[in-house]
């Protein structure tokens, strides 16, 4: 009756613009703070810290000009959810959850100086998510020593830059989306098992990356739509490795290593322009390759130290170049060039190698060494400047090649 009174006497200004706050031994389990903001120098702080708090809530809300905001929930809340949104001018919001389980951060900004950081350390079952739709975007997203997190970052437009760091974690995923400007991408998981990650970046510059470090089932995938269009995905003593990367527009570039590993898989498309390719693959058991490539200044080099792999090469139109070095046991290459200044330059060491080369026009060139025991090899050239040179040492070689016409030159050595 005596809170209920204390209530009616609290005038309804004061009730929805400014906060409501339970707490208190009586309210343990059922702590909640709740704050709105309409306009002018917002600030916002709560905090619930204390081991033996179930079921705690802060939701902040301030709509406009100096916003900044603040949430803390540690040592030992179950439950928890924080919940913070801004909509214009000085946005900024910085939460933490730590020692806690079933938390939940979710923030939202959608104007101006946007920067939000967010973190969840000790906890289970957590989930981040972070949306910020425009001006100066920064995110920053971690979660550590956690089991069964996700998290989630949204940024839509102008200077975007966002990192999710995850480390010792059990089924962790990471999200990273942003659609315009200065993008950047980060997103690092480290000591984790079950990971995942995406990454998805759509105009202007755009640079990714994705690093999985001695995780398990790990996984990656970079897709980069528009202009200045870097990536790249590393996985470092990894098992059941994925790596995917798709670029489609201006500059590309793309960079993959998996190190240490068994059952790679490396997937690269690019589309078109200034197209590059490096991919390294060691120490692994079951890599695998797959790179297209359409227009323009196309060159890849693809590198695979690895027992029974398999890579395959395409390369449609202008300055063509490949180069690949596979070095293990039951190694499969396939290299595909279709029109320009094609060039290919293979080196195989090891037992039952097999490479099969195909170039159809232009100043065409291919030079294959194969070193060792039941290789085979193939090689077709079909218009312009044909040159070839084959080495082939061991015991059990094979050999075939097919020039038709224009500058044709061969040498073969067995």
């Amino acid at each position: 009756m005596v809170l209920k009174e204390y209530f009616m006497k609290i005038s309804p200004f004061i009730f929805s613009s400014k906060a409501l706050a339970i707490s208190g031994a009586v309210f343990a389990n059922n702590n909640f703070v709740i704050q709105s903001q309409t306009g002018i120098g917002n600030t916002a702080t709560a905090n619930n810290v204390d081991p033996d708090v179930s079921n705690s809530l802060i939701v902040q809300t301030q709509i406009g000009v100096n916003n900044s905001e603040d949430a803390l929930q540690i040592d030992g809340t179950s439950n928890s959810t924080i919940v913070q949104s801004q909509i214009g001018v000085a946005n900024d919001s910085e939460t933490a959850q730590e020692n806690t389980s079933n938390g939940q951060i979710n923030t939202t900004q959608f104007g101006d100086n946007n920067s939000v950081n967010a973190g969840q350390g000790s906890s289970s079952n957590g989930s981040v998510i972070v949306n910020q739709i425009g001006a100066s975007n920064t995110a920053n997203s971690q979660q550590v020593i956690s089991t069964s997190n996700s998290s989630l970052t949204n940024q839509i437009g102008e200077q975007n830059s966002a990192e999710i760091y995850q480390e010792e974690q059990t089924s962790g995923s990471g999200t990273l989306l942003q659609f315009g400007e200065s993008n950047t991408g980060n997103v690092l998981q480290f000591l984790d098992s079950g990971s995942n990650s995406t990454l998805l970046q759509v105009g202007l510059l755009n640079t990714g990356r994705i690093d999985q470090i001695d995780s398990n089932s790990a996984q990656g995938s970079i897709s980069q739509v528009g202009s200045n269009n870097y990536a790249k995905i590393s996985q470092l003593d990894t098992n059941s490795d994925t790596a995917d990367v798709v670029q489609a527009g201006t500059q590309n570039s793309a960079e993959t290593t998996q190190t240490i590993s068994s059952s790679n898989s490396v997937l690269i498309n690019q589309l078109g322009i200034m197209n590059v390719v490096t991919t390294n693959q060691n120490l692994s058991e079951d890599g695998s390759l797959t790179i297209t490539q359409a227009g323009s200044g196309n060159l890849v080099d693809a590198d695979q130290n690895t027992l029974i792999s398999s890579g395959q090469i395409d390369q449609l139109g202008s300055q063509n170049s490949a180069g690949t070095d596979q070095l293990g046991i039951d190694v499969h290459l396939l290299v595909v060039q279709v029109g320009n200044s094609n060039s290919s330059s293979i080196q195989q060491d090891g037992v039952l190698l097999n490479s099969h080369i195909a170039q159809l026009g232009n100043s065409n060139e291919a030079v294959i060494i194969q070193g060792g025991l039941g290789n085979s090899l193939s090689l077709v050239q079909i218009g312009d400047g044909h040159y070839k040179e084959i080495t082939q040492t061991g015991v059990d070689q094979t050999s075939t090649t097919i020039q038709i016409g224009n500058a044709n030159f061969a040498n073969v050595m067995q």
